[in-house]
């Protein structure tokens, strides 16, 4: 299975955004983010397959889970 995506975004809505993919949360992404229109954070893997995983395999794969990523946004 293939998934492909697309975002279009009003420019004249959004000003200012920051894109943060392929990591675990870290302090600096809300330090950088901080004021900005829209944060776009990857979550690659569910809350549920965390506690499947290891956090060990969660962060050697440098992905966050859906609540991770919520939890940055909030932040």
């Amino acid at each position: 299975m293939r998934c492909t995506f697309r975002s279009i975004f009003d420019y004249e809505l959004i000003s200012d955004y920051r894109f943060s993919g392929d990591t675990r949360p870290t302090p600096n992404i809300p330090r950088v983010a901080n004021g900005v229109t829209l944060l776009i954070h990857e979550a690659s893997f569910g809350d549920d397959q965390k506690e499947q995983m290891s956090l060990d395999r969660l962060g050697s794969k440098a992905h966050s889970t859906i609540s991770e990523a919520i939890q940055v946004g909030r932040e």
